[in-house]
């Protein structure tokens, strides 16, 4: 009787605690919903909820109770400015410090909260400039806590270096910068390398070259380059030779813009871009196997769509009745549209090297009449005219005509 009663009193104990917690985090709620008037009431509230989730760290159960409110403060539509410092302050209580690496697993607690975190991504709100902002320091301190253990999460990192890869062309449109997450995502790759996504960064990293500044492309072109010379990716397929005209494109302007520019630092652009084109004129890139992807199921932005709808076509272009097919498609949209999307641009730039004979014209009259639809796309011409005076058309007709013989 005395340990059943025992027993009994120990589930009540479990079940005020589960109680309180929850009316905490729902009183929580609608104080945020009913104090954003009060100045003093984000830091208040802070310093109330950094005590109770400190206290909560022992029990796991707590984390399934955390979750709505976290969802209502960091993905609420209208998020209010006032709460940016509790939002931010919370994030740093939540995350355990950056430290050293280590092999184990977190515990059950620790990746109950960074799966919840990472379970936030595709939902952040990235409508101006301060929610930008802080999505990326959401982003910079969620990507290094979970590299205090490369090894359990390294699926979810290489996925998280596609999202980071995604968020930086809405980082470009805010704040007209993007290479501290191209320095993050470079400066971990090593780590990550076994299971990287190459292939979809390549094609991200050359849609984001077409609308990059000078200021940023170098970092850029510098992941580019670590992508191609690593020794575990050299078995890329044909999809690298999607970059030789954003590259191309690049170095028609290099050579002025790094005169006139006052960075020393290593490397310029010009040989950064040079450097590139040299692998990708190597004729063993060009034949290898491709490598295993996946697919986000839920991207930060819906750039993610043009980057996987590019990386699956060329994979269908391998039979030529599908490039046919899809040149015609191209073409029976033109008439209702006067924009052409920047992923057809590379895949027509992409065809123009890989293909020759009677699919090279198809190419051309498609490139033809997407120039008369959209004119900022009459620079196909002059790329397709400056691989032709490279010798790279010539070359690379010669290589299939040897490997036909």
């Amino acid at each position: 009787m005395t340990v059943l009663w025992a027993n009994k009193s120990k589930i009540f104990v479990r079940f005020s605690n589960a109680f309180h917690n929850t009316l905490v985090l729902i009183a929580s709620c609608t104080l945020l919903q009913g104090m954003s008037h009060c100045l003093g009431f984000p830091c208040c509230l802070l310093n109330s909820l950094g005590k109770h989730f400190l206290n909560c760290r022992a029990q796991s159960s707590c984390v399934g109770l955390m979750a709505p409110f976290l969802r209502y403060l960091y993905c609420e539509p209208s998020q209010l400015r006032e709460y940016a410092e509790l939002r931010m302050g919370l994030l740093k209580i939540l995350l355990q410090p950056h430290g050293p690496k280590h092999k184990e697993a977190p515990s059950v607690l620790e990746w109950q909260i960074l799966q919840l975190l990472c379970d936030l991504i595709p939902h952040l709100q990235l409508k101006d400039l301060l929610q930008v902002t802080e999505a990326l320091f959401f982003l910079q301190e969620l990507f290094l806590s979970l590299l205090r253990y490369p090894v359990f999460w390294k699926v979810q990192l290489s996925q998280f270096c596609l999202q980071l890869l995604c968020f930086c062309e809405v980082c470009l449109n805010a704040t007209g910068e993007c290479s501290s997450l191209i320095s993050l995502i470079e400066d971990n790759f090593e780590l990550l390398k076994e299971v990287f996504p190459v292939e979809q960064c390549i094609i991200g990293l050359a849609l984001l070259l077409l609308q990059t500044p000078e200021s940023q492309q170098k970092s850029v072109l510098s992941l580019a380059y670590k992508l191609l010379c690593c020794s575990e990716t050299q078995n890329i397929s044909t999809t690298a030779l999607i970059l030789v005209m954003p590259v191309l494109q690049i170095l028609s302007s290099t050579a002025v813009g790094d005169c006139l520019s006052d960075d020393d630092s290593g490397t310029t652009r010009q040989q950064l871009a040079v450097n590139l084109l040299g692998i990708l004129q190597e004729e063993g890139v060009k034949d290898k196997k491709e490598l295993v992807s996946f697919k986000l199921l839920f991207p930060i932005t819906s750039s993610y769509s043009s980057l996987y709808i590019t990386c699956k076509i060329i994979e269908l272009m391998k039979e030529k009745s599908a490039v046919t097919n899809w040149l015609s498609s191209v073409k029976s949209l033109l008439p209702v549209t006067t924009r052409v999307p920047a992923h057809v641009f590379l895949l027509l730039s992409y065809l123009l090297i890989q293909e020759n004979g009677d699919i090279l014209r198809d190419v051309l009259q498609a490139t033809t009449e997407i120039a008369k639809a959209d004119c900022s796309q009459v620079k196909i011409y002059w790329w397709w005219i400056l691989l032709q005076g490279l010798g790279w058309i010539l070359q690379s007709e010669r290589g299939k005509a040897a490997a036909a013989s």
